[in-house]
């Protein structure tokens, strides 16, 4: 607790005994506690007390019965019935029946059992937004008989209607007891191991049972498996906290009481334990749990509040109706568990995904490729704070195979989410990038960050997806690179790592539009790896300085007026004997950088230019008794605000950039900031526009003093404005966007009024009513084009190198005296982290030493970056051409070798439900290099019907140069029915190698569902009996189920449930499998059970049994059913 993890307490521990000797006179008793306790309220500001170690209770300690007890006694309990809230309480003098400090305790006598809960502490607390699970609630209902299920039943569906209008929204499932025995025996691990936030419970119960019995967590063959996800239990009955009595005999032979079973219990059981240490009555429980539900679930101030806060919170807002018994509840409903566990993540909402919460869909079933015209994102999105009311807009990030990307937003706004949905988003393929390969796509929830959460960092997810280019892929030269010799030559990757035995054509000019005079054509003959050479354009050995463009296609796809693939295309700078390096210096190289701010390319004139703003805004809007009035913001055609968005009598105002003229919010959505106009045809930075009616003028003046100096609004009355309550304060917020005091203080109630001005700056239109009388009557527009140029702009090349050693670089430029440039260098070492290394606020120099700037040892990539400035004449220097040579760095180059393996090999057949799988797989090194690692990362993502349900990584020997490594996965085939798909990609990026799409392959295969019914045999003594056959008092009756699966085996008792009655109008009792009598065992075709009942007394009993195999295929449509007699 003291971590920052553990909430940064300030933290205090100290043994029980300084206590007795500080706090008592040296002297045994709960005293001691009770002034420790004291001592610290009035000294300090304790928020919590954690009593740990096992107490008894009074009735328990007298010497003379018990000599033993005291020392067993670690931690006393205060009073009878044993209390630990009564250790606090009547401290605070305001109200003496509230505890001073919420008070917790782990029951425990064994520092092993201490280590064990704070390891499920740990898990607990370390949960960010996956713990979805947290909102699952389980309701259990018992009672005696009909009338006691009834009403019980309606208190746990009162606590889920209290909770469901809430602010956390939970999903419920209730399970109610519904027959007239003691107890009635039900299986909770499933929904338990699935995970579950609160179980609450309500029904008769004693220290080790309850009549909707759930079973000791411990017990392995109650089939609890819910590490890492610890429910909080909220029990309403007698006894269940009754942890102060020594004799533990009557808890099912368990030395621990139920509630200590399932807190203490190591990764499994629950976080917390809330329940009664003695009598408890249903009416007074019912308004304790009541309150507890409206605290911790609906309550603002207490939703993520610690579960110790929301405890003392229910007791001081008991309403003393009863008071007696309304105080007993309080005082004995007693903590077990940490009083510093919050049960949520806070009281905000709390957007989550992940990078397993992300995939890509075609739309037409077929899988994505670089030709595929549109493809849907799937996002899986968690809401694991409280709802929300309010939409979210998300963005898409591409980041394409040669480093550069693409921001996608669609203007959607996403209704918000309470627990969990999927929301789609499509992105269209741009025909102007190339986005074969291994692309990155990132989403990003409320990018806009228009909901303030919990946390922010949670909302972003990537996944890694690799789109077969369907054709070849070129390897060297390198895009952009230097060639020094003739001939050159050239290497490109198949595309596919399965020979399909078609050719390929490869086209080399000096044109980017491959249509020069001189464009030389080459037929190459299928192979994974393509290599020719040439002599660059025919009857030309090369000139110098010429750049060249060469692509790449199936050879079946020229003159294809349908292509199915793309072309590929890089360039590359022939300067014979020119060291290696990178260059560029024509418009078609400079289109593949990074350009940003307001620069772009004027295709026409092949030169450098500043974006033109040009945006037209058109408002309408009308006085207060106008007929058919209409209030309108168009932004270039769009409605920002449409005709029918904004209502009532206020005044409505926007604020746009002073750079870019792009509209947002100002103030977030709220009471006194409340909005109009959001709708999904809006701009995206347009989201909507706040408002504020006659009663609101303080706000109206915060918003105008709170736009920033040279950014623009938009100010307009809608119907009745009160102008007359305008005071100078108002008045003067509107000059300062260039309002008119004269026009101002003419305004009266009703009058429209329109005005577009910049903060501390003048008007650019202000419109009023042009007639003398009448003007409430009249509707006026503004109508203004906002043209501006701008002056700013970026240029960041790709990744340069890598480099063994740095050379020089060259630039070129051209610009007037009224240019700012600036240009800078950027180191990118072995981790891919970039660091500005070198800056300058001067023109490209025609050479630069770069190894004076940089070590290639540390930095072996860089990019170059130029920002261009002009504000005079707003025309940015012209980038002309810049070049970097280096010696570089011997790279190797691996690939999956499926032909080491046999291409058949991954032609896999349908494989039966639990029958594993293994494939192998073979890496090949192909160069002469060795990598610069001796050991390679695999990483192994499966999918099962589009969802990813594996994604794990193992490290394997690197290949030696022109070595080859074998390696295998073996995979599990259960609960994965249906389409499977693994993805293998050898060295995700963290080896330098050349290329890495060739790393990747994807194997599919098909696992069918077992539909076979399992075989079930009764039999009694060692034979099957007829029905109605006399047998012995204690048989030994044998339950064998028989499954022809012998992959998918049961591992537990769910598969046979057996039940017996001793007449014919008796209820069935079931047999639980905790019982001495019952023996099992299990073997990978078949289930053994041993039910051995003693003396059974003469009558007639019928045995009932179900069985079901893994498959959950049942051995009969209805349960196997037999007579007998004693």
């Amino acid at each position: 607790r003291a971590t920052a993890q553990g909430g940064s307490y300030d933290t205090l521990t100290i043994n029980v005994q300084q206590l007795y000797d500080q706090f008592n006179y040296g002297e045994y008793s709960p005293l001691a506690i009770r002034n420790f306790a004291r001592y610290m309220f009035n000294n300090g500001s304790p928020r919590f007390l954690f009593l740990i170690g096992r107490g008894y209770s009074i009735k328990n300690i007298n010497g003379r019965v018990s000599p033993a007890a005291r020392g067993q006694d670690l931690v006393p309990p205060f009073g009878y019935p044993p209390s630990d809230v009564l250790l606090t309480t009547n401290i605070i003098t305001t109200d003496s029946r509230i505890p001073a400090i919420p008070t917790g305790r782990l029951s425990v006598n064994k520092s092993a059992d201490v280590i064990s809960y704070l390891n499920k502490i740990k898990e607990y607390e370390a949960l960010d937004g996956e713990a979805i699970w947290k909102k699952n609630f389980v309701h259990l209902s018992g009672g005696n008989n009909e009338s006691e299920q009834r009403l019980l039943r309606a208190y746990v569906d009162f606590y889920a209607q209290l909770a469901s209008g809430g602010l956390l929204t939970p999903v419920f499932t209730t399970i109610s007891k519904n027959t007239s025995q003691l107890v009635e025996v039900i299986n909770l691990s499933e929904l338990v191991n699935q995970g579950v936030g609160v179980i609450t419970f309500f029904g008769h119960s004693a220290i080790g049972i309850t009549d909707l019995e759930v079973g000791f967590v411990s017990d392995d063959i109650e089939g609890y498996r819910n590490k890492g996800r610890y429910p909080m239990i909220v029990a309403n009955g007698c006894q269940l906290a009754d942890i102060f009595d020594g004799d533990r005999s009557g808890a099912s032979g368990n030395s621990r009481s139920l509630s200590e079973d399932w807190v203490n219990t190591a990764d499994r059981g629950s976080i917390g334990f809330l329940a009664h240490t003695f009598i408890g009555y249903s009416v007074p429980l019912w308004r304790y749990s009541q309150r507890f539900y409206d605290i911790a679930f609906n309550n603002v101030n207490f939703v993520g509040r610690p579960v110790g806060d929301i405890i003392r919170e229910v007791i001081r807002l008991q309403p003393r109706t009863n008071e007696q018994a309304e105080t007993t509840v309080d005082q004995q409903m007693l903590l077990q568990g940490d009083p510093a566990v919050k049960l949520g993540r806070g009281n905000k909402p709390d957007y989550f995904t992940s990078n397993d919460f992300v995939s890509l869909k075609s739309f037409d079933g077929n899988p994505i490729t670089a030709v595929t015209d549109s493809f849907q994102v799937n996002i899986v999105v968690t809401n694991v704070g409280i709802r929300d009311a309010q939409p979210f807009r998300v963005s898409v990030e591409r980041t394409f195979a040669d480093g550069s990307s693409a921001l996608y937003t669609n203007g959607q706004d996403y209704n918000p989410i309470n627990v969990q949905d999927t929301i789609s988003f499509t992105v269209k393929r741009d025909p102007d990038r190339n986005g074969s390969g291994l692309n990155k796509i990132k989403v990003h929830i409320d990018y806009l960050n228009a909901i303030e959460e919990v946390s922010e960092t949670n909302n972003i997810a990537e996944t890694e997806v690799l789109f077969q280019s369907q054709g070849a892929i070129p390897l060297s030269p390198l895009d952009f690179s230097i060639a020094n010799r003739v001939p050159v030559d050239f290497t490109a990757f198949s595309g596919s790592l399965t020979n399909d035995g078609r050719r390929f054509v490869c086209e080399i000019d000096t044109l980017s539009t491959f249509d020069g005079p001189g464009k030389q054509t080459i037929f190459i003959e299928p192979n994974t790896l393509l290599n020719w050479s040439s002599n660059l354009l025919p009857g030309d050995s090369g000139q110098d300085s010429t750049v060249y463009y060469w692509r790449i296609n199936y050879a079946d796809q020229i003159g294809n007026p349908t292509p199915t693939t793309l072309w590929v295309d890089r360039s590359f700078t022939y300067i014979k004997d020119s060291p290696e390096g990178w260059s560029q210096s024509e418009f078609p190289q400079f289109e593949k950088d990074i350009i940003s701010g307001d620069l772009e390319i004027d295709q026409t004139n092949q030169r450098w230019k500043f974006k033109t703003i040009d945006t037209r805004v058109l408002v309408n809007t009308a006085g207060s008794t106008a007929s058919s009035p209409l209030t309108q913001v168009l932004y270039n055609g769009i409605p920002l605000i449409g005709a029918s968005d904004c209502a009532g009598d206020q005044v409505i105002v926007m604020a746009f950039k002073q750079g870019t003229f792009q509209p947002y919010l100002l103030f977030s959505p709220s009471v006194s900031n409340p909005t109009c106009g959001r709708n999904s045809s809006s701009t995206v930075s347009g989201l909507s526009a706040n408002v504020y009616n006659n009663s609101q003028t303080t706000n109206l003046r915060n918003y105008l003093d709170a736009v920033p100096n040279g950014d623009y609004v938009l100010l307009i009355s809608r119907g009745n404005v009160n102008f007359s309550s305008w005071d100078a304060s108002i008045k003067a917020g509107v000059q300062s966007i260039g309002g008119n005091l004269a026009v101002l203080n003419s305004l009266q109630d009703g009058h429209p009024y329109i005005i577009l001005g910049q903060k501390g700056g003048a008007a650019l239109q202000e419109v009023v009513s042009n007639k003398l009388t009448g003007q409430t009557d009249e509707k006026i527009v503004l109508d203004y084009n906002f043209v501006r140029s701008t002056s700013y702009g970026e240029i960041t090349s790709l990744p340069i190198g890598p480099a063994k050693n740095w050379g020089k670089l060259f630039g070129q430029m051209s610009a007037n005296a009224n240019d700012i440039i600036t240009y800078q260098i950027i180191g990118i070492d072995n981790s891919g982290r970039e660091v500005p290394v070198f800056s300058q606020q001067s023109a490209l120099p025609s050479e630069l030493d770069l190894q004076n700037v940089l070590n290639a040892a540390t930095f072996p990539s860089i990019r170059l970056k130029l920002i261009v400035q002009d504000t005079t004449d707003f025309s940015p220097a012209q980038l002309e051409r810049w070049m970097v040579t280096y010696e570089a760095l011997p790279t190797p180059e691996g690939l999956i070798d499926v032909e080491t393996v046999g291409q058949a090999t991954y032609n896999v057949a349908d494989r039966p439900e639990g029958e594993p799988l293994t494939l192998p797989f073979a890496y090949r090194n192909i160069t002469n290099v060795p990598f610069a690692s001796d050991s390679l990362w695999v990483r192994f993502v499966l999918t099962n019907n589009n969802q990813e349900v594996l994604r794990d990584s193992v490290k394997i020997l690197a290949p030696a140069a022109k070595g080859v490594v074998r390696f295998e996965k073996t995979l599990t085939t259960l609960n994965r029915v249906g389409a499977n798909t693994l993805t293998v990609y050898v060295n995700p990026r963290i080896v330098p190698e050349l290329y890495y799409e060739n790393n990747i392959f994807q194997v599919n295969y098909n696992v069918l569902r077992d539909n076979a019914n399992p075989i079930l045999e009764v039999s009694f003594d060692g034979r099957q009996i007829m029905d109605g056959e006399i047998v012995s008092p204690s048989p030994i009756i044998n339950v064998r189920l028989r499954d022809e699966n012998q992959y998918k085996v049961l591992q537990d008792t769910s598969g046979v449930n057996i039940s017996l009655k001793s007449c014919e109008t008796c209820e069935y009792q079931a047999v639980r499998f905790s019982d001495p009598n019952v023996v099992w065992n299990t073997s990978p075709t078949q289930t053994d059970v041993e039910f051995h009942p003693k003396n059974l007394a003469n009558g007639t009993y019928t045995l009932r049994v179900q069985g079901r195999d893994a498959s959950d295929n049942l051995a009969g449509t209805q349960p196997y059913t037999i007579n007998f007699e004693v």
